[in-house]
Parts: structure tokens; sequence; C-alpha cells
């Protein structure tokens, strides 16, 4: 029969005992630390090869020896003793590292998911609306303000070229308005006239003989032909004065047309604008640039 002896651990307690030693106290100086994470990895994996070959012979003379078990398992708790602290403190060590990463993980991905909201708030602000998320996702802030600073200058451009237009409307309403009055204030002076002319001579016919008619007939043809004259001056006055009105408001619409055109072509050219390979379109009174960039075979 095989003789068992406690004393078969003894060989290894100095050896145990230095490696425990060795590794005790290691430590990861952040994450960026792979050295010394690798290093705290490879000490715990030898220390727990260490522990796991001593089970292995505890267990072995456990079996080939029923009645030396005790002992067997007593050195084999006193030998683990001496390592397993050490391995925890490493095994705690490794998942303090673990568990910073991963929350650095999910800090990024909370970080990048408010980016995302932000980025579809600044362009919905342009009045774009984002439909397709690849084109805002995974590109760098300097891009993203480059493409959002775009849409921007496409929406003030639609804003003011929107405004020039409502203004204008309103400045030919305002001016068809001020015609219609002088023309309406032209004929009720002439009624007003023409009443006023009409009770003087009946006024004139019923108090005078028939001298006096004849008088009056050739101060009242005097008088006519006076206000007539008068009237056409004033005829004429009011004409040239509508006359003047629309040719400033021709005037006014040519400027602007050349104003728009001039700031049409100025938009081309801030955006670079090149007839072989870009080209416009007018949409809803709305002026949108379209440029080639490739194609894909």
């Amino acid at each position: 029969m095989q003789n068992f002896s406690i004393e078969m651990f003894n060989p290894k307690i100095l050896e145990i005992v230095n490696l425990g030693e060795k590794y005790q106290g290691m430590k990861i100086q952040g994450i960026e630390d792979k050295v010394g994470y690798n290093a705290v990895h490879s000490a715990r994996m030898e220390l727990r090869n260490q522990r796991i070959e001593i089970e292995k012979q505890g267990l072995a003379f456990r079996e080939d020896a029923k009645n030396f078990q005790k002992d067997v398992i007593k050195k084999e708790k006193e030998l683990i003793a001496f390592i397993e602290p050490t391995e925890i403190e490493l095994y705690n060590e490794e998942k303090r590292i673990d568990d910073e990463k991963e929350q650095i993980k999910r800090e990024k991905e909370e970080k990048e998911k408010a980016k995302l909201v932000e980025r579809i708030s600044i362009l919905a602000s342009y009045n774009y609306q984002v439909t397709d998320l690849t084109i805002i996702l995974g590109i760098s802030d300097e891009a993203f303000t480059s493409f959002a600073q775009d849409k921007k200058a496409i929406f003030e451009t639609s804003e003011k070229l929107r405004i020039e237009k409502d203004e204008q409307e309103q400045k030919e309403k305002l001016e068809q308005d001020e015609k219609a009055r002088l023309e309406r204030e032209a004929v009720q002076k002439q009624k007003e006239e023409n009443d006023r002319v009409a009770l003087e001579l009946q006024k004139q016919r019923e108090a005078q003989n028939a001298e006096g008619e004849r008088i009056v007939r050739e101060q009242y043809l005097a008088r006519i032909q006076k206000e007539a004259a008068e009237k056409a001056k004033i005829d004429a006055e009011n004409k040239m004065k509508l006359e003047a009105i629309a040719k400033e408001q021709k005037e006014k619409e040519e400027m602007a047309k050349l104003e728009k055109k001039r700031k049409f072509q100025k938009f081309l050219e801030d955006n670079s604008y090149n007839p072989v390979f870009d080209h416009y379109i007018e949409e809803n009174g709305k002026i949108n640039l379209y440029r080639y960039v490739a194609t894909y075979e």
C-alpha cells in the first residue's frame, strides 16, 4: 500500500507563498493601461492554474487515501489560503476595469443619442426634415456644421425671397389703392361741380329777365370755357400724376427684377454654381440648387 503523508504538499509551500507575494498588490493604471491589464490577467491565470493544480493533487490524495482525507483537505485549504485572497483581489481589479469600460461605453452611447437629437433639432429649425438618419450619423462635428450651414443658407435665401415678394406685392396693392382713390375723388369733384353749376343756372334763370338771361348765358359760357380749360389742366395734371405713378411702379418693378437677378447670381456664385455639373429648379416659389456628384455603376 502506498505511503501517504501530508508532508507530500510541503515542497510546494515556499513556491506558493512566493507566488502569492509576487503578484499581491498589482494594479491597473486606468483603462488605457493595456500592459498592466494583461499583466494582472496573466498573474491571475497563473494563480488560478496553481490553485486548480493544488485542488487536483488534493483530490488525488483523497481518493487514494480516504483515511488521510481530512488532513489533506486541511492542508489544501491552508495552501489555497496563501493565494486565494490575491486571486480574488486580482479578479476584483479586473472587474473594476471591465465595469469602468462598460460605463464609458454607456456614456458614449448616451452622448451619441443626445448629439443625434440635437442635430435633428438644428436642421428642423432650418425647415429641413431628416428622413434618413444615415445622412447625419457617423459624420464629424465639422462635417455636420458644414452640412447644416448649407441648409441654413438655402432656408435664409428662400425666406428672404419670400419676404421680398410679400413686400413687393404689398407696395403694388398700396399704389393701386391710391390710384383708385384719386380717380374716385376726381369723379366726385366733377359731379359736385356739375351739380353746383346746374343749381346756379337755375337760380339765375328764375331771377333775371331775358337780357339778364343773355348776359348770364354769355357769362356762363365764358365761365364754362374757363372751367373747361381749368378742368382740362387738372385732368392733364392728374394724367401726368397717374403716368408718373405708373412709370415709378414700372421702374420699381424693373429694379426689383434686376435686384432679384443680382441676388440670384450671387446665390449661384456663393454656392460655386457650375452649369456643367449643377442645375436649379424653381419649386413652390423657391429655387433649389442640385449638384451632380458621381455615378455608380
